[in-house]
């Protein structure tokens, strides 16, 4: 019975070992500026004001970014969008308080902005060149 159970543990120890774990990355580098503000509905640097929990089992929070400068699509002073509640989500992780240049789509009414996530040019406005 030892025998088999040793057998069973090396065997589980062998396959986990196999298995790869891979954490958020971009398959092909971020766009350069010219050809994402091309792509983007919205271009535009604001701050993150106010985190709205979905539900309790979300992943994602509603947030509401206050419009501070406009360079392509957006007419509104306030979008609202959603944000990772967890740093190991594959998403921006808006900060309270922080501001941000976005690049992104809008939903038809104008008033919600989708982000394209780590792999697209949405960082920290002191971040952005």
């Amino acid at each position: 019975m030892k025998a088999v159970f040793n057998i069973v543990c090396s065997t589980i120890v062998i396959a986990i070992s196999f298995v790869t774990v891979s954490a958020c990355s971009c398959f092909h580098p971020t766009p350069p500026p010219c050809y994402a503000f091309g792509k983007s509905d919205t271009v535009f640097i604001g701050s993150v004001k106010e985190f709205t929990q979905l539900d309790e089992f979300s992943l994602f929070d509603n947030v509401e970014i206050e419009v501070e400068r406009v360079f392509k699509g957006l007419k509104e002073k306030q979008v609202r969008s959603t944000s990772s509640r967890f740093d190991s989500a594959c998403g921006n992780n808006f900060r309270k308080d922080a501001k941000y240049l976005f690049y992104g789509s809008l939903s038809k009414d104008g008033r919600t902005y989708n982000d394209g996530g780590i792999c697209w040019r949405t960082q920290p406005y002191d971040e952005s060149s």
